[in-house]
């Protein structure tokens, strides 16, 4: 007997149509339901290829589609009530989670583990946030399939059972419509099968509804008794011809709508949800360059495999400057995040490099461009994964768990075309693309129509700007004669001393300025060449390597690229000629003079009556007296002050040389902390040094402390034990932050933080704290 069937209570050859009483329903109808719900659930389904990429998304959703189907047929045939439903439903999502949506974390993709559990439960309401920030393949991602599963799951088991059992039957549209709405808003603007999909949904649902409110009309109308035949013979026809024209309705909308709707026009969730990467966080690496081209000039930053001739690799792309420092704009870095691939195909032309770690350590993830994928190595392989970022704007990649000594990935990236002159000058510069609003320094603003002519073409006018860097500028990362930094403060020295005399830096950060000065828009990127490139031989890429240089946007060419800076053997000469010796004649000395004689002493001589002619007369001037007594009590105001710069000094030598080194490098930090109390700057006891250098960026943005902090935490919590040469190094920097920050004060305020108290009561009461 069907489970729906009950006894039929109508004489032979008549139909009883009482369809929305419990228990009295006409064998057949109910497969007729299922089949409906089941091909409007798989429309549903297929809305959720596109974001996957593969079959793990179709295989979620129609896992959970099919599984939810057996439940609701199951609970309808049991008479369940709704708790028994529902907790049917929880528990089949947690058994077949596991191999329907998260199979890495089974055993043999079958078996549930406490982990797979554990990620369902967290994966129920983190899983839509997911789908929506990492980048397209969903699939190389754990975790985003659990949206459609969970989603097929219980749409599934709400349709079927309102289509079985609920009186009001029409009801069950609504959540077969809602799988079909949630693949649509969680997936993205390329569907080609979306009209079709629509189209299928419109038929079948009009069909069924019309079908099951016929039938309603014939429960409502219970008292009458017509021959089977008849009863039949009409209400197929009445079908039929409904059926007939929905087709052809549908069949319509999909030839029409599909030419009148284009992907730009489809609307996803993902288009209005920006990505939880907070990019204040990370310093622009635009600030490391003088540490890596200076401090780490013979250190092996990283070994590279596999780069092309000529090409360059790239570690970040900057497009934002507030007059401080040049950094990657919030506003334009759309950074998703993204797994091993990047974009459903491989970019055409790509090629593989590998990088080996060495001593680069940081968040920005050198080999950006036109990438493909990114595929780790090692033991942190998978955390590496997770966290990283692309902005496939700018080609510049980030993790948010850095890169440590000795780590290993393969990326897969389309090396860079370089164009020549000539098929640029029939180009012309893109001036939508990137165009970021800049705050470009006065001196940069004054002078640079004295860098270009008018009536150039556009190639000309920048490849002259280059030129006039080059040829003028002189090459020095001498901290004593050019200093480190592109605030508007150094920019504008750069061009008020008698000579240019910068490094990469200064020169990629005016250029950029300039051409932006223009009306045209310009990034600066950061990035290291070798000047012989291995090809599949590995090349290892020392600080000596690191350079800085500018790219302009072209309408067919894309970002071109201009280098600036001098040659690094054009230093300017800081020798101070000698004066010419002038050759004294040779003359004969004098001869010397005889001795005179000595008369004896007269042993008859009165003592009493010699006059002593060295004594002295024992009264004391008064302006003596009056000197003195200033003097002294001088030395007796000043002692307080003495005695608070010697307690400092004494705490700063126990900071630098006292303890394990990584304390000591921390100690660094607190001497940071002191500086900024005593200048007026508070931050939180128990704050970490990341929310802290946050704190001290706004009153000290210029000094750079969130870079700074992040180098000792790569210190402090990286691998091993630092060295001597470690803590030296972070100090110095610490040394110049301080420096940083006394001076973006006021005299008189610097002056009292010299000989503040405020740091060594915080010292006191933190060293007395349980």
């Amino acid at each position: 007997m069907n489970p729906f069937t009950r006894p039929s209570l109508t004489e032979p050859g008549t139909t009883q149509v009482t369809l929305g009483q419990r228990g009295r329903r006409v064998p057949g109808v109910e497969l007729v339901d299922v089949i409906a719900m089941l091909v409007l659930l798989g429309t549903g389904v297929l809305a959720f290829g596109p974001v996957f990429a593969d079959v793990s998304g179709y295989v979620a959703a129609g896992g959970g589609v099919l599984v939810g189907s057996l439940l609701a047929v199951l609970g309808a045939w049991r008479r369940w009530s709704v708790f028994g439903v529902a907790a049917a439903t929880l528990a089949a999502f947690v058994v077949f989670g596991g191999p329907l949506a998260l199979p890495s974390t089974t055993i043999g993709g079958v078996v549930p583990t406490p982990e797979t559990v554990n990620r369902l439960l967290v994966l129920t309401y983190q899983a839509w946030r997911d789908l929506l920030t990492v980048s397209v393949p969903a699939s190389s991602f754990t975790g985003p399939a659990v949206v459609p599963y969970l989603s097929g799951l219980v749409c599934a088991v709400v349709a079927l059972t309102l289509a079985l059992r609920a009186r009001r039957h029409l009801w069950a549209l609504a959540p077969a419509l809602a799988l079909l709405l949630v693949g649509i808003l969680w997936g993205t603007k390329s569907a080609p099968s979306a009209a079709a999909q629509g189209a299928v949904f419109c038929v079948v649902a009009l069909a069924w509804a019309g079908w099951r409110t016929a039938l309603q009309q014939h429960r409502d109308n219970a008292h009458l008794l017509t021959s089977r035949r008849t009863n039949t013979g009409a209400q197929r026809q009445r079908l039929m011809a409904a059926a007939v024209i929905l087709a052809v309705a549908g069949g319509a909308s999909v030839v029409l709508g599909g030419g009148m709707v284009s992907a730009a026009d489809r609307y996803v969730l993902r288009d209005d949800v920006v990505p939880p990467l907070d990019l204040r966080t990370y310093a622009s690496p635009l600030t490391s360059y003088r540490y890596y081209e200076r401090n780490l000039k013979e250190k092996t930053l990283f070994t590279v495999t596999g780069l092309p001739e000529g090409s360059r690799l790239r570690v970040a792309t900057m497009d934002g400057y507030d007059g401080h420092v040049y950094s990657v704009d919030a506003a334009s870095a759309q950074f998703r995040r993204v797994g091993d691939r990047i974009g459903v195909e491989a970019p055409a032309g790509a090629r593989t490099v590998g990088v080996e770690i060495g001593d680069y350590k940081g968040y920005w993830i050198p080999g950006g461009g036109d990438v493909g994928s990114v595929e780790f190595s090692g033991s942190r392989a998978a955390n590496l994964a997770a966290s990283l970022y692309y902005n496939a704007d700018s080609g510049t990649l980030l993790s948010t768990a850095g890169l440590r000594g000795g780590e290993t990935y393969d990326v897969t990236l389309v090396p860079d075309a370089v164009p020549s002159d000539d098929e640029l000058a029939e180009d012309s510069i893109a001036t939508e693309v990137g165009d970021v609003p800049v705050e470009v320094p006065d001196a940069i603003a004054g002078i640079t129509s004295d860098f270009v002519e008018p009536g150039e073409s556009q190639i000309d006018q920048l490849r002259l700007l280059e030129s006039r860097f080059q040829e003028t500028g002189f090459y020095s990362n001498d901290g004593k004669i050019s200093a480190a930094g592109h605030f508007d403060g150094r920019l504008t020295k750069l061009f008020s001393g008698a000579r240019m005399i910068g490094d990469d830096e200064q020169y990629a950060t005016s250029m950029a300025l300039m051409v932006r000065q223009l009306g045209y828009p310009a990034r600066v990127v950061l990035g290291f060449y070798p000047e012989e490139a291995g090809g599949s031989s590995p090349v290892a890429l020392t600080g000596n390597d690191a350079h800085v240089w500018v790219e302009v946007p072209f309408e067919d060419a894309g970002w071109v690229v201009f280098d600036p800076t001098p040659d690094r053997d054009k230093t300017p000469d800081t020798k101070v000629p000698k004066p010419d010796e002038v050759p004294q004649p040779q003359v004969l000395p004098p001869p010397v003079p005889p001795e005179e004689p000595v008369d004896p002493p007269d042993d008859r001589t009165d003592d009493s009556s010699t006059t002593k002619k060295d004594e002295k007369d024992p009264t004391i001037p008064e302006g003596v007296k009056i000197a003195g007594y200033v003097i002294g009590g001088g030395t007796l105001l000043a002692l307080p002050f003495v005695a608070i710069a010697l307690l400092k000094k004494r705490r700063r030598l126990r900071r630098r040389h006292t303890g394990r080194t990584a304390d000591r490098i921390s100690g660094g930090w607190d001497e940071v902390v002191d500086t900024a109390r005593d200048l007026g700057v508070t931050t939180p006891t128990r704050a970490t040094r990341q929310e802290s250098a946050r704190d001290l960026a706004e009153s000290f943005a210029a000094a750079g402390p969130v870079a700074v902090a992040e180098r000792m935490d790569a210190h402090v919590f990286g691998q091993g034990e630092p060295s001597a040469g470690d803590v030296d190094e972070m100090w110095r920097q610490v040394d110049e932050l301080r420096t940083g920050m006394t001076r973006s004060v006021h005299p008189v305020r610097r002056v009292r933080a010299a000989f503040s108290l405020k740091s060594l009561a915080r010292h006191r009461r933190v060293r007395n704290t349980p």
